[in-house]
């Protein structure tokens, strides 16, 4: 969803609309940052508002809709509701210093005679997103042993005591004795 600079007054406008799942998930997955472990099935409903203020536009709302996500332990595809207020201001990326380009997650900056709605949507979604996908807070996981998903059935594996690693690994099994210099 696009809106055209023109379109935007300094009354404040309702936007609702759907956000498609195939505009939201193409923009999860891309770049760098990609997250394979999410998606939205049915896309997002968006309830906006968009105003001028001065030279900035301002987003204000909600956004809504099921998400699903793969759980990190067991690897099961699991649903949860996704819902975020919205509050974006957006400045012209020509009125803006190098200097004044913070990181605030509020900010966001436009240039060209229209705004990517669909891209902001989107962020706001991502944000929301849990940074560790479990399908509830005990999850059992996978055997690390058969692959038996623990939550589903017990496994019969015999579980090896954890071995440490890290910097003082080679200290775990370092006997101390007690001798004749300590008291």
């Amino acid at each position: 969803m696009k809106v055209a600079l023109d379109q935007i007054t300094a009354s404040p406008t309702p936007l609702r609309y759907h956000e498609e799942a195939a505009a939201l998930n193409a923009r999860l997955h891309e770049g760098t940052h990609a997250r394979d472990d999410f998606r939205f099935p049915q896309g997002l409903a968006a309830d906006l508002e968009h105003y001028r203020a001065g030279l900035d536009v301002v987003f204000e709302g909600r956004i809504a809709g099921d998400a699903e996500g793969t759980c990190a332990r067991c690897l099961e595809p699991y649903a949860f509701p996704l819902e975020r207020d919205v509050h974006m201001v957006l400045v012209p990326r020509a009125a803006v210093g190098a200097e004044d380009r913070d990181d605030d997650v509020d900010l966001g900056f436009f240039e060209g005679e229209e705004i990517d709605v669909t891209a902001l949507v989107a962020e706001y979604a991502l944000l929301t997103l849990p940074t560790i996908p479990l399908c509830h807070e005990d999850c059992r996981g996978l055997c690390p042993q058969c692959g038996t998903n623990r939550n589903v059935r017990p496994c019969a594996c015999v579980e090896e005591p954890a071995r440490r690693a890290g910097g003082l690994a080679a200290l775990a099994g370092m006997k101390i004795g007690h001798g004749s210099g300590g008291k």
